[in-house]
């Protein structure tokens, strides 16, 4: 139900962004941090790196997004797999990325993966969860946009998948 209501309050313009001067990288390490015993508990190693950057942005929302793509990478990456966290200055912008080394998403779902409700084959799901709405995505995206960012994703059957946002950054590398 929480998860609608973002959406539905993204869609009509009336979610309010708490807006202020959000280190990028501080925010990665600190997620990284936060979701590596998860990681560490289901036999997966979660690393990350960040290049100095920060943008003008509400935390918890980007935060938000962050959780909901390493729940994904985690979701879908076996024990003995790796996950990525990595930020990088690009021009005035801030790329976020990450990869894991899960069982990949085949090219026929990959058009449809930030559509409300959609879930891909539930036989690539390497740790099941019966909580999954298939909204994540989708929020994460509608976050994203609202940042005034761009969200892609790629991914292979049996290599993995990377998710790559890309942030306006507040001032000039």
């Amino acid at each position: 139900v929480d998860d609608l209501l973002i959406l539905s309050r993204l869609d009509s313009g009336r979610m309010t962004l708490e807006r202020a001067a959000v280190s990028l990288d501080g925010l990665l390490m600190d997620v990284e941090r936060q979701m590596g015993r998860v990681a560490e508990s289901t036999g997966v190693m979660l690393s990350a790196s960040a290049e100095p950057g920060e943008a003008r942005g509400d935390t918890t929302r980007l935060r938000q997004v962050l959780l909901i793509l390493l729940d994904n990478a985690l979701r879908h990456t076996p024990s003995g797999g790796t996950i990525r966290l990595e930020g990088r200055r690009s021009a005035r912008r801030y790329q976020i990325t990450v990869s894991d080394t899960g069982v990949g998403i085949a090219a026929e779902h990959l058009p449809h993966v930030f559509e409300r409700f959609y879930r891909a084959d539930a036989a690539r799901t390497a740790r099941p969860n019966q909580n999954n709405s298939g909204l994540g995505l989708s929020i994460a995206r509608a976050l994203i946009q609202a940042h005034g960012g761009q969200i892609e994703i790629v991914s292979t059957v049996g290599k993995g998948t990377r998710v790559t946002l890309s942030l306006p950054m507040s001032q000039a590398p």
